[in-house]
């Protein structure tokens, strides 16, 4: 019952890096590195109102983002999926363009970078 049990980085290493050893494919040289002779990568649209603003892309993966935010997939080295979606809403581009505008205010009322 504790929210700080588990901090947003183990959640993502949990679903990727753990996920794999579990299944026993950390055998398969499926992590990037030296030698890898596979790789697996997903490329995710920062451009939707549930990706702005970003602090940290840990909680944002494990909090914010979505299956419908992944734009295109490789696996194994090869593309399996390119941008199944093309269309944008004027409202939906305000809005992400507005929440930008806050993340600046926010990160400089707290000290951030």
């Amino acid at each position: 019952m504790d929210p700080l049990a588990l901090n947003a980085k183990a959640v993502v290493e949990m679903a990727t890096i753990d996920g794999a050893r579990a299944l026993h494919l950390d055998k398969e040289n499926w992590f990037v590195g030296a030698g890898v002779k596979k790789a697996d990568l997903i490329l995710i649209s920062l451009d939707e109102p549930n990706a702005v603003p970003m602090y940290d892309v840990y909680a944002q993966l494990a909090y914010a983002l979505k299956g419908s935010d992944v734009q295109t997939v490789v696996i194994g080295g090869r593309v399996v999926m390119r941008e199944p979606r093309a269309s944008h809403r004027k409202g939906k581009t305000r809005a992400v363009a507005k929440a930008r505008e806050y993340k600046k205010a926010i990160a400089a009322s707290l000290g951030l970078p």
